[in-house]
């Protein structure tokens, strides 16, 4: 329930896989937040023979598997894969796997065998810890919605599965993925002309946002792929195929990935920037309560449990970010137990990133004056 963006985004990315440059994505998020709940809702749509789903992998296991060509790779707790994370980053970054062993042939005589993986394959997983900066780049980083109001959508879901007027809606459940399955199955792997590729504005702070952009192209293009049965199939002067993105497609991509990008480039991680604005809520109510400006308020962790609804192990990992950052300074309690007490020294506003993206907008009045 809910979380339309990211289903959205697995969706594409799945449809991607009958490509040669699959895009991926890992969601990084809390326990029981749901994580293998929404991989597993949208690859059931999906033909069951391009899928691989595992609990865990071994560090060798994926050199001796058999084709991953165009099959979706899902990892569900990446903390379970972490002998095979080079094995991963190879797979997302040259499409095959190579591995040299050595065997014993008839003769008991040791030589070298190259043992080949082809890909490419889309790679899906979820980890309850940060993300490595290698696999970041590589990867489109999710998280999972855990407010309030998310856990009480998720309860009223939970209670029609008791309600009898919910039994006959789920009797059409296999229907509805036959359908998915079957139209996945008659999608073709064209090229796509982005033909408003040079107006595309995207930013270039960072050697990793190279990847991004290429990444983003491939998704606007693997929008396009999705809508291939509503769209004229055009040809080259040598006859190859291929569709052409529109400005719909563009805003699509947009839409889906602005806040994943401001995530990204901020100079912290989600919850770490969700703090900061949670602390600065909060201190600004008791600045205009006591009239004490909001940087002279100090607060313990107590304090921001019980703003957040958050653990104490979350609260701890987020606080330790923000004072490495000089966010937050720190004083050591007065009593002399250890505790600390905290003053924010920053406002939200001071650690954004602007997002230089071009807007949907732009592009669609640059293609209108284009036909005028």
């Amino acid at each position: 329930i809910g979380q339309d963006k990211e289903k959205l985004l697995h969706y594409i990315s799945a449809t991607g896989r009958i490509t040669d440059f699959p895009i991926h994505i890992s969601i990084q998020s809390s326990s029981s937040s749901g994580k293998s709940a929404m991989m597993e809702t949208v690859i059931s749509l999906f033909p069951p023979e391009s899928v691989e789903f595992f609990s865990r992998i071994s560090g060798q296991s994926l050199y001796y598997m058999d084709s991953l060509r165009h099959k979706i790779l899902i990892i569900d707790e990446r903390n379970g894969a972490e002998e095979a994370e080079f094995a991963l980053r190879s797979l997302m970054s040259r499409s095959k796997l190579s591995l040299a062993v050595v065997q014993k042939d008839e003769d008991g005589n040791c030589k070298t065998v190259i043992k080949e993986v082809e890909g490419p394959a889309t790679v899906w997983d979820s980890t309850t810890h940060t993300i490595t900066e290698d696999n970041r780049s590589r990867v489109f980083e999710l998280s999972m919605d855990e407010s309030r109001e998310q856990t009480r959508r998720i309860h009223d879901r939970e209670r029609d599965l008791f309600a009898p007027e919910q039994w006959d809606i789920q009797k059409n459940h296999d229907s509805i993925l036959r359908v998915h399955r079957n139209a996945q199955r008659l999608l073709k792997p064209y090229n796509v002309e982005i033909p408003y590729r040079e107006w595309i504005g995207f930013p270039d702070n960072t050697t990793r946002m190279r990847r991004d952009f290429k990444r983003f192209l491939f998704l606007i293009a693997h929008i396009a792929l999705l809508h291939q049965y509503q769209r004229p199939i055009r040809a080259t002067s040598s006859g190859t195929k291929y569709l052409e993105a529109t400005a719909d497609d563009y805003a699509c991509a947009y839409e889906l990935t602005k806040e994943i990008f401001k995530n990204t480039y901020s100079q912290l991680h989600k919850d770490a920037s969700d703090l900061v604005g949670v602390i600065h809520r909060e201190v600004s109510k008791i600045s205009e309560t006591e009239g004490v400006h909001w940087d002279d308020i100090l607060f313990n962790r107590r304090d921001l449990r019980g703003w957040t609804d958050w653990s104490e192990p979350k609260v701890r990992r987020s606080m330790t970010e923000l004072s490495n950052m000089d966010y937050v300074y720190s004083i050591a309690s007065s009593r002399g137990r250890g505790g600390f007490r905290y003053k924010l020294t920053v406002t939200p506003n001071e650690i954004i990133v602007p997002l230089n993206l071009t807007h949907p907008d732009e592009i669609r009045r640059r293609l209108k004056k284009n036909v005028s």
